[in-house]
Order: structure tokens, then sequence, then C-alpha cells
């Protein structure tokens, strides 16, 4: 059966119904959302002794036991600017539902007009010049016969939904970020405190070398080589300094302050917080579940599928019952007189026709937003895998270099009591004790460098895991996902199948 003749013989459905004083809602047209099937993840660098199979608490960074730490992340999730862009958002996408939702309840209006007409009235041969005034109050209702509005609460609840875990996704990183900033800062102190240590070795090591030479005992080749280790020393300083402040800055950000006002706290911490027991990270399937940008770009794709029913309702005339009463008049003693009484009652039926090619146009164009935010969805679970796994594998690679730089530093220390014992007995010159104590200073660096390493790669994993919900995200996460499912178990207990225009409606594949 052609599209207009399809059309037509709803048309006459939907008038039929009107005229009868109202019947049951039809199906709504358009394809009928189905989520995703469950994949089957599994997590193999999980399974390294670095980690635990337990599911990461909300409020991880709790596990530092860091009453400072705990007090910037608190003053982040009250303060910082992105959150309060994203709580805005999803009041402004819940408008949008709150107006679809309003096309269900009657439509109510009142009519107030009046004026001095040069017309035709009926039974006088020539225009007449009259007054004429009109009142009346009316109200009409949507019966929402082929689903165009409860298609559009369908798409915007799902909008709402997505801000929801916007938000979730959002704090998240406000939460990982404030930690991040924080790590960096105290990794910084430490660092910079290692390399002028190594400075102060090497400004030892030149004046010795200086000494030695002036009195012949070794050439001026080895003082160049002592000032050049004291230069490339102290061309650290700068670079790390940069780093402390681009940390604090950070900091001061997320906490929403200025950037000039970072916490003093953080620019005193001379060492980054870590964690010494194995990381908790679940498994697969709870990452996906857990993780808000995976529910996000789900309820995306829900979104679009119900956009494809309110295009293809386009098809199908807008049917309302309307009624209305008022007074006519040419002035105010007639008007509202018992002849002056005016009503109307009845079904109106709105439907520009042809409208076919267009309404098919938008249909096309509403599939290829779904096929979109299908192959979105399907990249973010993938990305998701791919960046907990890469993260995972990261933090234990670290933490094995972060083993064998500690065991490098403690062999240098030994060395360093070596050469001083050595030194007191006389069998070796102090050049070596000194050049002993620039080898320590050196495997300090790079352990200290490790160690922040660690600390970073730490907070990587925990904002991989998804991570860091507090109760207002987890509320409106929580909301989004009982909707979702209200919606899903709804869905199952009604097998209706669509009529005639979802047929011909694209489907995401």
């Amino acid at each position: 059966m052609s599209t207009a003749r399809l059309a037509l013989r709803h048309a006459a459905l939907a008038a039929t119904c009107a005229l009868a004083g109202g019947c049951s809602l039809l199906p709504p047209v358009g394809p009928d959302y189905r989520a995703p099937d469950a994949i089957s993840a599994t997590l193999g660098a999980a399974r390294d002794k670095a980690f635990s199979p337990q599911s990461p608490p909300g409020p991880w960074w709790q596990l530092y036991r860091d009453p400072t730490l705990d007090s910037y992340v608190t003053e982040a999730l009250r303060e910082n600017r992105d959150l309060r862009a994203a709580a805005t958002r999803i009041e402004a996408i819940q408008s949008i539902l709150d107006q679809a939702k309003a096309a269900q309840s009657p439509q109510t209006g009142i009519n107030v007009n009046g004026g001095r007409q040069r017309n035709w009235i009926d039974g006088s041969p020539t225009l007449m010049v009259f007054n004429l005034i009109n009142a009346s109050i009316g109200a009409s209702y949507e019966l929402d016969l082929f689903g165009h509005v409860r298609r559009s609460i369908e798409s915007a609840s799902a909008s709402v939904e997505e801000q929801q875990f916007a938000f979730a996704a959002t704090q998240i990183r406000v939460a990982a970020g404030t930690v991040a900033g924080y790590v960096g800062a105290c990794q910084a102190n430490a660092a910079l405190a290692a390399a002028r240590r190594t400075v102060r070795v090497d400004e030892d090591m030149l004046a010795a070398t200086q000494r030695l030479a002036g009195h012949g005992a070794t050439s001026q080749l080895d003082v160049t080589r002592a000032q050049a280790e004291l230069e490339s020393s102290r061309a650290q300083l700068p670079a790390l300094e940069s780093q402390r402040m681009a940390a604090l800055y950070a900091l001061a950000v997320m906490v929403g302050r200025q950037p000039d006002s970072y916490p003093i706290q953080a620019a005193q911490c001379q060492a980054a917080p870590t964690l010494t027991q194995p990381l908790p990270a679940g498994d697969g399937l709870a990452l996906l579940r857990r993780r808000p940008d995976v529910a996000q770009a789900e309820r995306a794709l829900a979104s679009a599928t119900a956009n494809i029913g309110v295009a293809t309702a386009d098809l199908y005339p807008e049917v309302s019952l309307g009624a209305s009463f008022g007074f006519s008049g040419s002035n105010l003693s007639n008007t509202f007189s018992t002849a002056g009484r005016t009503w109307t009652l009845g079904p109106v039926i709105n439907w520009t026709f042809p409208n076919v090619a267009v309404a098919k146009a938008k249909i096309r164009a509403a599939g290829a937003n779904a096929d979109q935010a299908k192959a979105l969805y399907d990249s973010t679970v993938l990305n998701a895998l791919k960046e907990t796994e890469t993260t995972l594998d990261a933090y234990a690679r670290q933490l094995d270099q972060h083993a064998q730089l500690r065991q490098a530093r403690n062999l240098s220390r030994a060395a360093l009591d070596q050469a001083t014992q050595l030194h007191r007995r006389g069998a070796v010159p102090y050049l070596d004790v000194l050049i002993a104590q620039k080898s320590l200073a050196q495997a300090e660096q790079q352990f200290i460098s490790a160690a922040g390493a660690v600390a970073v790669d730490q907070v990587a994993v925990f904002y991989a895991l998804g991570g860091g919900w507090d109760d207002a995200a987890q509320r409106a996460a929580d909301h989004a996902k009982a909707a979702a499912e209200s919606r899903y178990n709804g869905a199952r207990a009604d097998s209706t199948d669509n009529i005639g225009g979802a047929d011909e409606a694209h489907e995401p594949r």
C-alpha cells in the first residue's frame, strides 16, 4: 500500500475516532528502542598483581588517607565551574522535556478582540460599515494518535538522562583533575628538592676539582667537565618550577579559584601521595556499567531512535479535540446577550498535504543520526576498554620500573657508604666520595620521578575505572538508570507491534 493511501486510511480512522468521542491511542509510529546487547568484556591487564578484583570505591581519593586532599576534592565538587555548567545543561534539557510533556495536557486560550469593519453582511447588497466584538474561551486536546508527542517525550527523556550521565562524567573528571593537580604539585616539589641536592653535589665536585687542578693533581679539562655537569643540573630547575606552577594553577581552577589563588598547603607539599596496596579494578562488565560516558552514549542512541518516530509522525495528520464558548456582537450591550453566544465543538485535523517527500527526507535524516549515535556508542565502549587496559598496563609497568629504581637508589646509597669508609681509611681520594654522592643524587632523582609517575598513573587508573561519583552525581545517574530500566521492563511487557508507518521507518542497525 502506498504511503499516501496509508496516510489517508489513518486520517479517516482519526476522524472516526474523534467524531465517536475518542478511542484508545494507537501504538506510536517509528521503531521502538532496544538497548544494545551487553558486551562480555574482560580486563586482561587487571590480572596483574598490582590490582585486586574488588570494585573501586566511589570516593576513591579517600584511600590515600590525606585530609588535605579530601578537602580539595570536596571544595572542587562544590565550587568547580564545569560542574555548575553541567548542572545547568540538565536544567535546560529538563525544560524541553517539560514542554514535550505539556503537549499531553489540554491547551486553553482566551481571545478578545474588537474593531470597526467594512465588509459584506449576509442579505445586504452592498458593503456595510459596522462594529464587531468577539470574546471567547477555548480548549483543545491533541489525541496523539500516531505518537508524535509520545516519541517527543521519549526523545527528551533520553536527552535528560544523557545530560545526567554527562554530569557524572564531568564530576569524575573534576575529582581526578583535582587529585592530579595536587599530586603534580607535590611531585614537582619533591623533584625540585632532589634536583637542588644534585646541584649542591655538583657544586662540591666543581670546587674539589678546581682545588685539585690548582695543585696540579688534575687537568683543566676535568674542571670544564665539572662546570658542564653543574650547568646541566641547574638547567633542570626552571622546567621543574614551571611544572610546579602549572600543577598549582590547575588545582586552583579545579577548586573554583583564580589561578594565582592556589592552595598554600599544596605549594608546600613535599611528597606525592601514593597507595601501596593493590588497586581495586573490578571486572570489564562492571566497568562498562559504571562508566558514565558509556551510559551517556547509550542514552544519546535512545534519543536519536525516538526522533525517527517523531519524523515518521509527520506523515500523518495531527488530530485534536476542541471546544470554545464565547460571545459576538456589534456593541457591548448585545455582545453578551443570549443572541450573541457562540460555541464550537469537534475534532480539528491539521495536515499539510502533500508532504510525503519532506517527511521521508526527515525520516532518512533521523535514521542517519541514529546510525551515527550507534557508531559513537560502539566507539565509546571500545575506547573505554582500550583506555582502561592501557592505563592498567602502564601502571603495572610503572610499578616495575619504580621497584627497579628503588633498588638502584639503594645500591647507590650503599656505594656512597663504601666510598666514605674507604676515604676515611685513606684508600680512595675524596673525589671518589663526591662521585658516589653524585650517583646517589641522580638515582634519587630518577626514583622520585618514578614515584611521581606511579602517583599520576594511580589517578589515571581510577579515572579510567569510572570512580569518583558523589551523592549528587550518584542520584543523577541512579535516576537515569532507574528510568531506563523502567522503560525496558515496560517494553518487554508490551509486545504490541507498530502500525503501518513504522515498517517504513529507518531502524538503526
